[in-house]
């Protein structure tokens, strides 16, 4: 997923529209976002990842906490984003619930949060959905990342990546399936384990059947069951051959 444009208003530190192009970095695969404390870092990433889940880019904030705390009713407070996955561009907006000058009369009235997605052509929507969870499930799809998967590890904000370091095994094992792509030697791993147990059985009724066979002629083991059979075809050779002699006779 590239991000290629993030529009910001009374988001976070954020109070007026800010807009941060980052298609001038399209041909750099890494870019560090820095500066001094408290200069709005994080809230860049509470901003991409609130755009695509609805969520900040920690735990600790929740998307009320992301309304500007300076921004007056007449303030809008939205994330718009656009980005592009695997040559695809998207578009996405969402708003937290917050409150706003009512449209009609005086006073405040309650914004609720609303989510628009879109899938772009030629700049232009070729579809949209705007059902939270319809949202939800294709960003998952498109990215291949959980809300919490995305935290780890497409963004790093301030101690992220120790907590993504720390993480108990299955934890990372998720993790670096999504990052590396491994599901088809997964996929691979199970049709031989599969195959082996497949296998396996065939054996184990080759093998019962050879138990009965020896049961059955009173043998210890196969060697033994062997010189039975040889001393059995020695013996019915022989008795074939006094049957012919005797019919040769008569």
């Amino acid at each position: 997923m590239k991000p290629e444009v993030l529009t910001i208003c009374a988001f976070g530190p954020y109070q007026k529209k800010v807009c941060l192009d980052f298609s001038v970095l399209s041909e750099q695969p890494f870019f560090l976002i820095h500066g001094a404390t408290g200069a709005g870092k994080t809230s860049i990433f509470d901003a991409i990842c609130y755009a695509l889940y609805g969520e900040a880019a920690t735990e600790a904030r929740t998307p009320r906490m992301l309304r500007n705390r300076e921004a007056g009713p007449e303030d809008d407070t939205y994330v718009d984003l656009t980005f592009c996955v695997r040559d695809t561009h998207w578009h996405i907006r969402r708003n937290p619930e917050y409150m706003r000058k009512a449209k009609r009369g005086k006073g405040l009235a309650r914004q609720a949060p609303e989510v628009l997605l879109e899938r772009l052509e030629n700049g232009r929507a070729a579809e949209s959905w705007t059902r939270d969870g319809e949202v939800q499930a294709r960003i998952v799809r498109l990215l291949g990342f959980q809300c919490k998967q995305f935290r780890q590890v497409v963004l790093l904000p301030q101690g992220e990546f120790r907590r993504f370091l720390m993480a108990d095994t299955s934890a990372r094992k998720e993790i670096m399936k999504v990052l590396f792509n491994t599901e088809i030697y997964q996929k691979l791993e199970d049709k031989l384990k599969a195959k082996a147990a497949e296998v396996s059985k065939s054996y184990e009724g080759i093998a019962e059947k050879q138990r009965l066979y020896l049961a059955e002629a009173d043998a210890k083991d196969e060697a033994e069951f062997t010189a039975l059979l040889k001393e059995r075809e020695q013996q019915a050779s022989i008795l074939a051959d006094r049957t012919a002699a005797l019919q040769s006779r008569k």
